[in-house]
């Protein structure tokens, strides 16, 4: 967005209005005072540093924008992954409560059974897991 002031030379009046407001314009009231305004022309540089430091805000905007919606999505995705282990693990549990022997299977194909204390120790890690992703 480039901004060009031109100056131009030209009858400036001065006015108040009824509502007690001072006003300028270039056409003239009918019984107000002329008024001299000296005019400067905008510096070319002045300008495109305006212009840049504009640029550089508007990024940065759209930048915090952009983590904006990112830790959203982030967050978004988080709770996604929460509620899937949430699921994951409540059924675990109910598949280990109601199991009456649980095993793991070895390399060869076969089963090693787990010990009372064992399948005692999974549930309880299920049930904490539980806790963890649903609470």
């Amino acid at each position: 967005m480039a901004l060009t002031a031109v100056a131009q030379a030209g009858d400036v009046y001065r006015y108040v209005d009824t509502e007690g407001n001072v006003v300028y314009t270039d056409y003239p009231p009918t019984t107000d005072e002329l008024v001299d305004i000296e005019s400067k022309s905008t510096d070319p540089g002045t300008i495109d540093v305006r212009k840049k430091r504009v640029e550089e805000y508007q990024a940065l905007q759209a930048r915090k924008t952009e983590l904006a919606a990112n830790d959203a999505g982030r967050k978004a995705q988080e709770q996604l992954d929460r509620a899937d282990n949430c699921r994951k693990f409540q059924e675990k549990l109910v598949y280990y409560e109601q199991a009456h022997r649980m095993y793991e299977e070895t390399e060869g194909g076969g089963r090693r059974y787990y010990s009372a204390e064992e399948q005692t120790a999974a549930i309880d890690e299920t049930r904490a897991n539980v806790k963890k992703y649903c609470d």
